[in-house]
């Protein structure tokens, strides 16, 4: 390559230091760029809360009815079964969207009015503002903790919308658990009723017997109704009046100590309701504060941009005009080298 052709270093410098004042003037514009940026455009506000599992002591609402002895029909829940719950409800998109559909907008939204083009415009831009952020663990730390973090224009609503949302994890995190409770004691429930029925069949079958031989004990007394030396409490009159008792009893159902204790399990398990009011799924770590600075667009940040540009920019048009020239032949002698 021809040596005439190439743009010395030294002589490039020194017509960029030559058209320092559209440099300068550029970088100038690159600041009222991002000056004018930062004054006209809508500010951006965050608000975040930090939430953390709940403790053994929380969760004893959902414990009704259960317990660790080895004969308890059901086992009871641990801090990590409801964090695992708490934690899968956070991260789903269903927490999102029921979030998004009740309490986002003005008003809750129907399903045929969450399915149409600007509202699903509407929710992808949420998407882009809701941030859920896991942390990480310290050594100390039974589990991790999870940062909620919502972006928008008006400091007062990201604050009652950040609660808002709190609300629904804690409702869908407590209908997952009482659904899982709610099957535990259907199938609980499922099995006491069996015992009771093959319980009150084996009972009734026993009465019977009792019956069926009280029966042929009142025949064979019959025939020795005239004997003087049969006692009176085991005569026919009296076996009959057992007869009737043990009829009585089988006409309105068997009833022996275990008969009743599955009874008793029935109706406990039927009765059964967990309170949601004193039930805690999840801990707020702080309270949910009003933010003060917006977030975005950030001065320093955006200035300092606007200054790099303008910059880069003033490079370029001297690299543009310089070529310009060149083309032209009008700057030939200034790059050329000494022989």
């Amino acid at each position: 390559m021809n040596s005439q052709n190439k743009f010395s270093t030294l002589s490039l410098l020194y017509f960029v230091w030559q058209n320092k004042r559209v440099i300068t003037l550029s970088t100038l514009f690159g600041l009222v760029v991002g000056y004018g940026y930062i004054h006209y455009s809508t500010p951006i506000y965050e608000t975040s809360v930090v939430v953390t599992a709940a403790t053994e002591g929380d969760i004893a609402p959902l414990n009704l009815g259960r317990s660790w002895a080895r004969l308890s029909p059901l086992k009871p829940f641990t801090a990590k079964d409801v964090y695992l719950t708490f934690s899968t409800i956070l991260l789903s998109d269903a927490a999102k969207e029921a979030f998004f559909k009740q309490f986002y907008l003005s008003h809750p939204l129907t399903k045929e009015e969450f399915n149409t083009p600007e509202t699903i415009a509407l929710y992808r831009q949420f998407l882009r503002n809701f941030m859920i952020v896991e942390g990480k663990k310290s050594f100390s730390d039974r589990f991790a903790k999870f940062t909620i973090a919502l972006r928008g224009e008006n400091p007062q609503e990201l604050v009652t919308k950040l609660q808002n949302f709190l609300t629904v994890l804690n409702q869908q995190t407590f209908e997952n658990l009482s659904e899982i409770i709610n099957k535990q004691k259907a199938v609980l429930i499922s099995t006491l009723e069996h015992q009771l029925t093959a319980e009150q069949a084996t009972a009734q079958q026993k009465i019977r017997d009792q019956i069926q031989s009280l029966e042929h004990q009142l025949r064979d007394l019959q025939a020795y109704e005239d004997d003087p030396f049969t006692p009176q409490q085991d005569g026919p009159a009296w076996i009959e009046v057992k007869i009737d008792n043990l009829r009585a009893q089988l006409k309105h159902g068997a009833n022996t100590p275990k008969i009743r204790e599955l009874q008793g399990q029935v109706r406990y398990y039927q009765n059964l309701t967990i309170d949601a009011q004193k039930t805690i799924v999840f801990h707020i770590d702080g309270a949910i504060k009003t933010p003060v600075v917006p977030v975005l667009p950030q001065p320093r940040l955006t200035l300092m941009v606007g200054a790099t540009s303008g910059f880069l920019l003033g490079i370029l048009l001297i690299l543009f005009q310089l070529a310009w020239r060149k083309e032209r032949s009008l700057i030939k002698p200034l790059f050329e080298q000494p022989a």
